[in-house]
């Protein structure tokens, strides 16, 4: 771990105010439907910073996939990346938590499963595709926005089968796409036949698999860990299933309005949707009380 790298942790234990961390989904939660991120929301994320209180984002998305307008915020020093597989320090660019998919699992996912779904992987903070793949409707479907996203962010391999099997060790996770239909059938022979991972989904056709240890939720603890801070000094946003957890172990845990229903459930109340800048508005409104 770099020297110095939580030299402000002081800082935190000091703090007279009831919330000292924020922690915010990106996809259909702090970003637009389009992808972007306001003007509204950068505000008040540079506006934390003169109250001490540390905003995280914590996304599905790979360290490297994440917008770059994000990460250039003067005050946003760590990110929570693919769901919990990795911590960064997003100064340094560097991870300071990684978890890997077990080699058993991934080569048993490759047997049981390559003529059934489509795969990308996560290594070193980058996600890495099929060239084919990028042209199958089933993952890009016909969303000129998400077909963009993924052309910006994927790096391509010529076989993305063979690129696991010769990576097999620093696989930290992998995302499986699969028709709707048969995505509980998939999730079962994964549950029943191969060794036990964390899965979560943030796409219908999407299971997104990682180490037994991740999770935004235990990415969170982690984090809370290194800054001494506990989870019911931490607020939550979110919109999907793979929020859920993150939700109920922040102090405070808060739904845009466009979120799954398994999402509002979790959450302690909901707010605008992410269109309508509902963490920027929420945050303004609690920072008031």
């Amino acid at each position: 771990m770099p020297p110095g790298i939580f030299a402000n942790q002081k800082h935190y234990k000091n703090m007279n105010t009831k919330y000292k961390c924020i922690v915010a989904d990106l996809d259909g939660t702090l970003l637009r439907s389009d992808k972007s991120l306001s003007q509204k929301t950068k505000s008040v994320i540079e506006e934390l910073a003169s109250r001490g209180i540390e905003f995280v984002p914590a996304t599905g998305r790979s360290f490297y996939s994440m917008p770059k307008e994000l990460l250039q915020i003067e005050n946003i020093n760590y990110a929570i990346t693919s769901n919990g597989v990795s911590i960064y320090d997003v100064k340094r660019q560097t991870a300071i938590f990684t978890s890997c998919l077990p080699k058993e699992f991934v080569s048993g996912a490759i047997e049981l499963l390559k003529d059934r779904v489509t795969f990308e992987c996560y290594i070193r903070g980058k996600t890495h595709i099929g060239a084919k793949d990028l042209e199958n409707k089933l993952i890009c479907s016909e969303n000129p926005v998400r077909l963009a996203y993924l052309k910006q962010t994927r790096q391509s391999e010529k076989d993305i089968i063979q690129f696991m099997q010769s990576n097999i060790n620093q696989i930290e996770g992998i995302d499986i796409s699969v028709e709707p239909c048969r995505k509980a059938e998939v999730l079962q022979l994964i549950k029943e036949r191969l060794p036990e991972v964390y899965i979560t989904t943030s796409e219908l056709n999407l299971l997104e698999i990682s180490n037994a240890d991740c999770g935004k939720h235990r990415g969170l603890e982690r984090l809370c860990g290194m800054l001494n801070i506990s989870p019911e000094e931490v607020i939550a946003f979110g919109d999907n299933n793979n929020d859920i957890e993150m939700l109920k172990a922040a102090g405070l845990g808060l739904a845009v309005a466009n979120a799954t229903e398994e999402c509002k459930k979790a959450a302690s109340r909901c707010i605008q949707s992410n269109d309508e800048d509902g963490v920027a508005s929420a945050i303004m409104d609690i920072l008031k009380n």
